[in-house]
């Protein structure tokens, strides 16, 4: 039957399920498809793996790879899931699901997107590879003008195939974020209502997210801010470095780590301003419209698709990367300036709400459409 009257089955293949933006993006994806519309599955190239149980209480099929991470039989493990199930797309999220799923979707004729979400360079043979394996993407999608770029010159794809679409995310908790709401999240962390609080949310990992240079910033801040806090919230490889760091610097009463938190919306609540670090290429931060939604202003460096996310001197402060001194001035900037932080407030909801679940699944299936229309 042909998939204008039937929902389009749609298998999605990715690499792991480790608490980042695309494993986020993806989840949220997957749950708020209308399956009158798009029938959504996953295929997770690892073993049984947290995260994933509100897909499977909606009865979205979740099957995950029980095989060692170098074991070349995940590529065969892959093909049999895709031979026995109905799949009219492959929607590829990450470098191994890419390298597989292109395969697979080349030895099978099935149509084959390729998403990027990271921009974080591939090794050497791997990158040739995909290079090699571009002819056999049907589309690509970039979540940022940045990542289009970077597809284009690190995996060699065509430009005529790759859309531009930024992610959506459902802000109806953000939206509702008030001021009792601040003052009620701040009493229950035991931060003073009067603290200028700057938040950095984000996996704990210093050579992408660059905690350790907002840490080296505390100090400064805290001679023009008595009593103000770095309020850094997630989880990673780094958090033992980062606390140890506080620790050297004889700071640790100006940071405070909440470790994994899953509610959002309440931490940034807490906040007065909201800062991206980055040190590597970031594609479009979540945090950042995240913050809008809540009338955060962000302070960030110039990183990939962050100027996407935040709007210099609209939503927030962008400034040159690898300069902190211009970061902490922005900061400053922002906590003394009542009418410039108000302002930046201000802006934020209005241009956050241009990345609803809602427009981002709109183009999507648009794209989905065109593909099996094509193919």
């Amino acid at each position: 039957m042909s998939t204008l009257h039937r929902p389009i089955n749609v298998l999605f293949l990715r690499d792991h399920l480790v608490r980042t933006g695309g494993t986020s993006y993806m989840l949220e994806t997957i749950s708020h498809f209308d399956p009158a519309v798009v029938r959504a599955s996953l295929c997770v190239l690892q073993p049984d793996t947290p995260g994933t149980e509100e897909l499977q209480h909606q009865g979205i099929p979740v099957t995950f790879i029980n095989r060692a991470k170098r074991d070349p039989r995940r590529i065969t493990d892959v093909n049999r899931i895709v031979r026995n199930h109905p799949v009219d797309l492959l929607h590829l999220l990450g470098p191994k699901s890419c390298l597989y799923g292109r395969m697979v979707g080349r030895y099978q004729r099935i149509p084959t997107i390729t998403h990027f979400h990271s921009l974080h360079p591939d090794p050497l043979l791997m990158a040739t590879v995909q290079r090699h394996l571009a002819r056999w993407t049907a589309a690509a999608i970039a979540p940022s003008y940045a990542a289009r770029n970077w597809a284009i010159s690190e995996y060699g794809i065509d430009p005529a195939i790759i859309r531009v679409i930024h992610d959506g995310q459902d802000l109806t908790r953000f939206t509702d974020i008030t001021l009792q709401e601040k003052s009620r999240v701040r009493r229950k962390l035991d931060i003073d209502d009067d603290a200028a609080v700057i938040g950095l949310i984000g996996r704990v990992q210093i050579a992408q997210k660059g905690q350790d240079i907002m840490i080296r910033l505390m100090s400064d801040m805290r001679r023009r801010f008595p009593g103000s806090l770095l309020l850094i919230v997630g989880e990673g490889p780094d958090l033992d470095y980062c606390r140890h760091l506080a620790q050297q610097l004889n700071i640790t009463n100006a940071v405070r780590f909440t470790g994994y938190r899953d509610d959002i919306p309440q931490m940034l609540a807490a906040t007065d301003v909201v800062v991206i670090p980055s040190v590597w290429e970031e594609n479009f931060p979540h945090v950042a419209i995240e913050a809008a939604a809540v009338g955060r202003p962000v302070v960030a460096f110039e990183r990939g698709g962050i100027p996407e996310a935040v709007l210099h001197d609209t939503t927030g402060i962008i400034v040159p990367q690898n300069e902190p001194d211009r970061l902490r001035d922005a900061l400053i900037q922002i906590l003394e300036d009542g009418d410039l932080s108000r302002r930046l407030a201000d802006q934020g909801p209005k241009y956050a709400a241009r990345f609803t679940i809602e427009a981002h699944l709109h183009h999507l299936l648009r794209v989905y459409r065109e593909i099996l229309s094509l193919s």
